[in-house]
C-alpha cells in the first residue's frame, strides 16, 4: 500500500488489487482521531479530494469486497501528511467539573502539534474574555495539565 502523491488537500492512495474483489472500502481520518471518512473504489487506487486539511497527518485503511456478502478486514496503509502549513485544531474532548462558586476544573485532550491553549469564558449573557497563563481573576487556575496523546 502506498501514498503516490499529496498536495495541500488531495492524496492519491494505491494498493495491490485483491483477486476476486469487486470493489474496495477505503477509509481515512486525521491521525489519532475519530470517526472515519469512508469512500468506495472500484480500482486499486483512489484520489481523495475532500476532507483533507493542509499540513496534517492522516491514517487510512482499505478492505476488499467480493460481492455483497463477503468483506475482508481493513488493512492499514502508511500514514501520510498533506503539504502546506498545518491547521491548529481545537481539542475534541473538553469538560468542566468540580464546579463551585469560585473554582472550576477544565479538562481537554491534547492535540498533536499544539504548543499552547487559550481558554475563553464569559459570565452568562456577557462578552467572552480570553485568558492565557497566568490565569487571574475571576478564577485562578492552580494546575494546567494535558491528557496523554491517544
Amino acid at each position: 500500500m502506498t501514498v503516490d502523491a499529496t498536495t495541500n488537500t488531495v492524496a492519491k492512495l494505491s494498493w495491490k488489487a485483491a483477486t476476486g474483489a469487486d470493489y474496495y472500502n477505503v477509509r481515512f481520518r486525521r491521525a489519532g482521531t475519530s470517526p472515519w471518512n469512508g469512500i468506495l473504489s472500484f480500482a486499486d487506487s483512489i484520489m481523495i479530494s475532500f476532507g483533507l486539511d493542509a499540513g496534517t497527518n492522516y491514517e487510512w485503511q482499505v478492505r476488499s469486497n467480493c460481492g455483497t456478502d463477503s468483506a475482508g478486514s481493513y488493512i492499514p496503509g502508511p500514514i501520510f501528511t498533506t503539504t502546506g502549513t498545518s491547521v491548529c485544531y481545537a481539542p475534541e474532548i473538553f469538560s468542566i467539573d468540580s464546579l463551585t462558586n469560585s473554582t472550576a476544573k477544565f479538562t481537554w485532550d491534547s492535540m498533536i502539534g499544539a504548543t499552547s491553549y487559550e481558554l475563553r469564558y464569559r459570565p452568562k449573557g456577557g462578552d467572552f474574555m480570553a485568558r492565557q497563563p497566568p490565569f487571574l481573576w475571576p478564577w485562578s487556575i492552580m494546575t494546567v495539565s494535558r491528557s496523554p496523546i491517544k
